[in-house]
């Protein structure tokens, strides 16, 4: 995953495309799309230019609209168009520069900073359900090969852009929703050298949902989020020789408040490796991973 870089000097060598994306106050994904700037980092690597941008939040016709600004925090190449050409995910700021409410990203940032670096030994991965709906409100000829191969894209795309895609499923019934995953792999860390903690593994997923409604754009579907399920796992839940029923009992009542627990059995070791935690609506994935984080980590367990 590329981290954003901050360039400074150096003069312009081309331009591209940058998707800006983020979250509005109901949790759904917006983005505008703009010209930049390709400039070079210190090794001759194309890198784009980015800017603060922004936009005016409200009803055009409101007396209450609200300029907020797209900070953008990283980029990555854009696996649908030739480079260089750029995603752009954005936290959201008010015109005084400071994280508006909704801003749970800035919120599981603060929490993950106060925790320490340990946070990374706890890892994260979500399960996003969905169903592949016409434009219109008849289904076509062509609509389950279109859907197929638009799940089939999406899965290359998040592979291509360095995601942290773990599976895709793809039911046979029609009345089922489609799901994929984001998270821990179990691939050696020179390929996977990004921790599957809670900011990393939520920003993967919210590329992961842009990227499939871009690509099922561009076949006429539109991509309905469904149920958003997290799992959680703790070293003494999954390294041998932990208790790990009273890890799995602590985190389970730890994490029962917040939608229905499934207990995902280890494969070795005859324990659970982690907790699922189901929930009936898309959400917010910064959110849920923050409720997820304060409830297994209360702040007062690192002092």
């Amino acid at each position: 995953m590329a981290r954003l870089q901050l360039i400074k000097g150096g003069e312009p060598v081309g331009m591209g495309l940058a998707d800006y994306i983020w979250l509005d106050d109901n949790g759904l994904l917006l983005f505008k799309k703009k010209s930049i700037l390709i400039g070079k980092d210190d090794k001759g690597n194309p890198v784009p230019l980015l800017d603060r941008w922004t936009y005016e939040y409200g009803e055009p016709d409101d007396d209450q609209t609200q300029t907020r600004v797209l900070s953008p925090y990283f980029y990555l190449p854009d696996p649908t168009r030739p480079q260089p050409n750029y995603l752009v995910p954005c936290e959201v700021r008010d015109a005084e520069d400071h994280c508006v409410e909704i801003n749970w990203r800035a919120k599981l940032r603060l929490a993950i900073d106060d925790r320490g670096k340990m946070t990374n030994l706890v890892w994260f991965g979500f399960e996003q359900e969905y169903l592949l709906t016409e434009a219109g409100t008849k289904e076509e000829d062509g609509y389950e090969a279109r859907r197929f191969n638009t799940s089939e894209r999406h899965l290359g795309a998040c592979f291509d852009a360095g995601l942290l895609i773990h599976s895709a499923w793809n039911p046979p019934a029609n009345s089922q929703p489609w799901d994929f995953k984001i998270g821990y792999r179990g691939f050696p860390q020179d390929l996977d050298p990004d921790p599957p903690n809670a900011l990393i593994v939520a920003d993967h997923l919210i590329l992961a949902r842009y990227l499939m409604e871009k690509i099922g754009g561009s076949k006429g579907l539109s991509p309905e989020w469904e149920c958003l399920s997290v799992f959680v796992s703790t070293p003494a839940l999954r390294e041998p020789g932990g208790d790990h029923l009273a890890e799995a009992t602590r985190l389970a009542e730890a994490l029962a408040p917040l939608g229905k627990i499934r207990h995902i059995p280890h494969p070795t070791h005859g324990g659970h490796q982690c907790l699922q935690v189901n929930r009936d609506t898309p959400h917010d994935p910064y959110k849920l991973a923050y409720d997820v984080l304060l409830a297994v980590w209360p702040l007062d367990s690192t002092e």
